[in-house]
């Protein structure tokens, strides 16, 4: 990961993990969109009720390690995430794009209809400060520079201002060669010294 991305979180807490406020979706893993999860909502939710980070989009990982362990969501249903790993969001504080954030251990919880941002996980176990107003929370380090918000809505829900890297928009900002077969072939083929 580049040096200009900073981590925000970097361990989970012991299972069994709560999913806050989130929604439950059921549906058909063998669907060929499944993993673009079309229906699923691509803000994040900025949850005090969330012990992890969780999202239902698969393309947004980087470093994706398969798992599956239980999740209990607010109404008691249980649901499986499927790996975890690390996403890169692109803040904007103050109407300008900031720094990139790298969330770390982040639940791919396919049947999840929203992301949790777990507030409390960041705050308590690594060390964030977040203050909260009427219309937006600020998420700061202890020398109190604001990293990333988010926004509260009139229904009092707040979304982080800014936005989620796709593993493929991330992947194709690294050269400014067209993605094809010609580039994968030069990538992989052994070059000889001796030529």
């Amino acid at each position: 990961m580049s040096e200009s991305v900073l981590t925000v979180s970097e361990s989970l807490l012991p299972v069994p993990d709560t999913a806050g406020h989130a929604s439950f979706r059921s549906f058909d893993p063998s669907h060929p969109l499944c993993p673009l999860q079309l229906d699923s909502c691509v803000d994040w939710n900025a949850d005090t009720g969330a012990t992890s980070h969780m999202t239902p989009h698969h393309h947004w990982f980087r470093n994706y390690v398969p798992k599956r362990i239980p999740i209990k969501l607010a109404d008691n249903k249980t649901v499986y995430f499927a790996g975890e790993g690390a996403v890169v969001f692109n803040p904007i504080v103050n109407g300008q794009a900031v720094r990139p954030l790298e969330f770390s251990q982040v639940l791919h919880v396919p049947d999840l209809r929203n992301n949790l941002f777990s507030v409390l996980f960041l705050t308590r176990q690594k060390g964030w400060t977040v203050t909260i107003d009427a219309t937006k929370m600020s998420f700061q380090r202890p020398a109190g520079i604001t990293f990333f918000t988010a926004t509260i809505s009139d229904s009092n829900a707040a979304f982080l201002d800014g936005t989620t890297v796709p593993l493929a928009e991330y992947a194709s900002a690294a050269t400014t060669l067209p993605l094809d077969l010609d580039l994968w072939h030069r990538r992989t083929t052994k070059v000889s010294r001796s030529c």
